[in-house]
């Protein structure tokens, strides 16, 4: 397995507090993002690259799963869904909420 990509530190746009969380992409994403955390951890506890994404996408309702590789801001004209799948995770801090955060969804 390649290394993912990390993202760290910085202040929170939205809240303008320090992001003290952790989001990380497979190499082949778009965009860092909360949803590509979520993929990126279940490629590193085994699953292929393909089962992650679809996994990913059924849980967040989008219909095709090699659109979560590419970036919502960019595609929001196109396809809306991807956007509101990452926004499901505005809050997310890493996976280790993710247990929580999917149960959150419902």
């Amino acid at each position: 397995m390649n290394a993912p990509i990390l993202a760290y530190g910085g202040v929170d746009v939205d809240t303008n507090q320090p992001f003290e969380g952790m989001l990380k992409a497979p190499l082949n994403f778009d965009n860092v993002t909360p949803v590509s955390t979520i993929v990126n951890e279940y490629i590193e506890q085994g699953k292929s690259e393909t089962e992650a994404l679809e996994k990913v996408a059924e849980v967040l309702g989008v219909d095709n799963p090699e659109d979560l590789k590419k970036d919502p801001i960019a595609e929001l004209s196109s396809n809306p869904e991807l956007l509101k799948a990452n926004l499901k995770f505005k809050d997310f801090r890493g996976f280790s909420n993710f247990k929580e955060d999917i149960a959150n969804l419902g």
